[in-house]
């Protein structure tokens, strides 16, 4: 057995990887929504006029998200994937259906026990997939998240 082997979260994947870009292209945005992680201090510290933060109002983000995209920017928005559901009509309406390009991902998706109930979320993929003009990618791992 390796015990050099370090574990890491499918979210550090993706917070990984959105770091590494915004240090490249100055027109990425993170809009987030009382989220916490690397890649909220990593722009709070570095790009403090790229972050969005809309606390508890996650529709709004995908509205915002839209709107800097129809500008030429760049949007990634990260939230539980449960959030989405609350966020479908604002996604469908300004971001799908208009095709601007926002990256989005949902975190914990599925069931899982700390969150209680009302943070799981068994349907994120279905809904998402009818969207149109929508790709959906379902991240397994930390490599996976950081490479997408």
């Amino acid at each position: 057995m390796n015990d050099n082997i370090e574990f890491k979260k499918m979210r550090q994947g993706y917070s990984d990887a959105l770091i590494e870009l915004a240090e490249q292209d100055e027109k990425i945005v993170y809009v987030t929504s009382d989220s916490g992680g690397n890649e909220r201090k990593w722009f709070l510290e570095n790009a403090k006029e790229r972050l969005i933060e809309t606390g508890i109002a996650e529709a709004n983000s995908a509205v915002i998200a839209a709107a800097l995209s129809s500008d030429g920017f760049k949007p990634f928005i990260l939230n539980f994937a449960y959030l989405h559901a609350r966020m479908y009509n604002q996604i469908s309406q300004s971001i799908a259906e208009d095709s601007y390009p926002v990256s989005m991902a949902g975190d914990y998706a599925g069931v899982w026990g700390t969150g209680g109930r009302s943070h799981n979320c068994i349907t994120d993929l279905s809904f998402m997939r009818s969207l149109p003009n929508f790709h959906i990618f379902a991240a397994s791992d930390y490599w996976e998240a950081k490479h997408w």
